[in-house]
């Protein structure tokens, strides 16, 4: 077990995976919880349901990750088989990745984090059978703890030293953390620093126009966020665009909801007209069964009632514009590499 002391990274706007991102290129993607005490009982369901999308030829795994800490012994084994994984590999920090949670998490390709969520590091108090016990924790065990922490993060060609001081706080780092603290990493931390990521996929906030005001034109470029849309959507987002240029004399400042807020009342009135009456029930059928011109174009539902035309679009800055990158027929431009944070 260990003492938990939750440790902030990646303090963002909505700092989350984005799953839809992938799923432009992956077809089948094989998502493992693992949540909850980590118990020498969790590590063969992580080696099974790994090894079935192995073996199963999956494009992708997501680890979905919730917990505070537990065994050393059982969090090893799962990261060697997240490591050994031949099939890419994320790991979504939904909510806390705290103690034996941090080196799992390091052991994936990609790590991302829902809101408000924390990746946090403690002083281990026991690793298992043969590692420790509930006493004192000794240097060698904290020697072994950082170890690992440090070769996990190599592996992913991640800043070896910056996970050894997730753990060690007699760690010091110039201009990052002093001695006698654990380390809090933010993204500020992170753009002040240099650490540059390839793909960087937060929630919703990157689409409102004020995340972009707020840091630059500059350093949001290729910041994905889910949600998209823009004037090159459709003719209706156009014309949609200018009136609210020429209605709030600004430039929009939600490519994410707006439209689709504007779409659906304009969709639900003309189930209303179709249906010829308030009776709910009447309306709930015809909106079910028709299609719908609106300023994102037709909107439908299939037999499962999830939207056809519009299941949910993903964005990214390109040149101050908030471009739709996936799925590919509703893209106004490819996605593109992020480049490094720019220098100040």
């Amino acid at each position: 077990m260990f003492r938990s002391r939750s440790v902030l990274f990646g303090a963002i706007l909505f700092l989350t995976i984005c799953v839809p991102v992938y799923s432009a290129f992956a077809a089948r993607i094989m998502v493992v919880p693992i949540t909850g005490e980590i118990q020498l009982g969790r590590s063969p369901f992580v080696e099974r349901t790994t090894r079935e999308a192995n073996e199963g030829n999956y494009d992708l795994i997501i680890y979905e990750i919730n917990t505070f800490g537990g065994r050393l012994d059982a969090a090893v084994i799962i990261r060697d088989t997240i490591i050994n994984s031949r099939v890419p590999t994320i790991c979504f920090i939904n909510k806390r990745a705290i103690s034996a949670g941090v080196l799992i998490s390091l052991a994936a390709n990609k790590i991302y984090m829902h809101p408000n969520s924390t990746m946090g590091a403690a002083e281990p108090v026991s690793v298992g059978i043969g590692l420790g016990s509930q006493q004192e924790t000794s240097e060698k065990v904290i020697s072994y703890w950082r170890t690992e922490l440090r070769a996990t993060a190599e592996k992913n060609n991640r800043d070896g030293k910056i996970a050894e001081a997730f753990a060690d706080k007699s760690i010091e780092i110039e201009d990052l953390t002093e001695e006698g603290k654990l380390l809090t990493l933010s993204t500020s931390q992170a753009i002040e620093l240099g650490i540059n990521f390839k793909v960087f996929a937060l929630s919703v906030g990157p689409a409102f126009t004020f995340y972009k005001n707020a840091f630059g034109a500059g350093m949001v470029e290729g910041i994905i966020g889910g949600g998209a849309w823009n004037a090159k959507s459709s003719p209706g987002a156009k014309k949609f665009a200018a009136h609210y240029k020429q209605v709030s004399g600004e430039d929009m400042g939600n490519y994410w909801g707006s439209i689709y807020f504007y779409s659906a009342m304009q969709h639900f009135k003309q189930a209303i007209e179709k249906a010829g009456t308030l009776d709910q029930k009447k309306i709930r059928d015809v909106m079910a069964k028709e299609k719908f011109d609106t300023a994102l174009g037709p909107f439908w539902y299939d037999k499962r009632q999830i939207s056809v035309n519009h299941p949910g679009e993903i964005g990214q800055w390109q040149k101050g514009v908030f471009e739709v990158i996936d799925p590919g027929e509703k893209r106004t431009a490819p996605p593109r590499i992020k480049p490094a944070w720019p220098k100040k």
